[in-house]
């Protein structure tokens, strides 16, 4: 129910509040993965563009099937810690 609440506030441009939803969700259900990338997108409509795209990469990173994602795994999670460090 949270999960799309916040989801249906998130399209209707109610970023604040789809965010308490979204946060109520994961902190209920914290192995929902499919609400993840909904809530990484509120996170980008808020201005917190950092945090949803690490979000995002974690989640990449988890998830994926592709052997070509998962020969730069180690990097990709490296990054999605700290997208602004450079080497």
């Amino acid at each position: 129910m949270f999960g799309l609440a916040a989801s249906t506030y998130r399209s209707l441009g109610m970023y604040s509040e789809a965010l308490i939803y979204f946060e109520q969700t994961l902190n209920e259900y914290p192995s929902s993965i499919e609400v993840q990338p909904f809530y990484a997108m509120c996170l980008y409509n808020l201005g917190r563009h950092k945090e949803a795209t690490s979000l995002l990469l974690k989640l990449l990173v988890s998830t994926t099937n592709s052997d070509a994602i998962n020969e730069y795994q180690r990097a990709i999670s490296l990054y999605a810690q700290d997208l602004d460090k450079t080497w």
